[in-house]
């Protein structure tokens, strides 16, 4: 399996992170910007072949769109593997072992993809006050069904203390869209 990348366990992969910045209450647009800066690094990190293997696991915390500026390969989201192998009583050795190998490596690049998105959403609940994570929960799976994207779009939707002069333009120009004779009222 010389193309083949290991499983790794959550502890093991937040072992090789650098930490997030902690975020305030209310968080800044700065401090999220810099949180996921290093979101996307420690993604980065964790070897994936997928999406052409230049850039680990940096696909998870993007959209689709976003990965497509980085990259020329699409990533692919792994298919679950099936819950069993099964290897025909006709198959040779060689053909047994080859069959084992591939599942092998569909179950590793299937369940590292888990734990990486796992360990990189524990360090934002490490690094966001919680009450700006309370609205996306899931009552029984917690964040696992939320994706780094949804999670990061949600917090840059967050009121903020700060008012950063992009915040003001973009006012402008939606309320230019809406309103075009009403620009001058920001």
């Amino acid at each position: 399996m010389a193309d083949s990348i290991p499983l790794l366990a959550v502890d093991e992969i937040l072992a090789t992170f650098d930490t997030p910045p902690r975020v305030s209450n209310p968080p800044t647009y700065e401090e999220i910007r810099e949180l996921k800066r290093t979101i996307h690094r420690n993604a980065g990190k964790i070897r994936s072949l997928n999406g052409g293997g230049n850039h680990g696991h940096l696909a998870i915390t993007m959209t689709a769109a976003e990965y497509a500026n980085r990259s020329l390969i699409a990533w692919t989201q792994p298919a679950p593997p099936p819950a069993t192998l099964t290897i025909p009583a006709n198959a040779s050795a060689l053909n047994a072992s080859i069959r084992r190998d591939n599942y092998k490596k569909l179950c590793n690049t299937y369940f590292l993809q888990g734990n990486v998105s796992r360990a990189l959403k524990k360090q934002i609940e490490e690094a966001v006050p919680s009450e700006f994570l309370d609205e996306i929960r899931d009552e029984w799976q917690d964040l696992d069904i939320v994706s780094l994207p949804q999670i990061f779009d949600h917090l840059l939707r967050q009121p903020s203390s700060t008012v950063t002069p992009e915040d003001v333009e973009t006012t402008k120009r939606t309320r230019n869209l809406i309103h075009p004779q009403d620009t001058d009222l920001v």
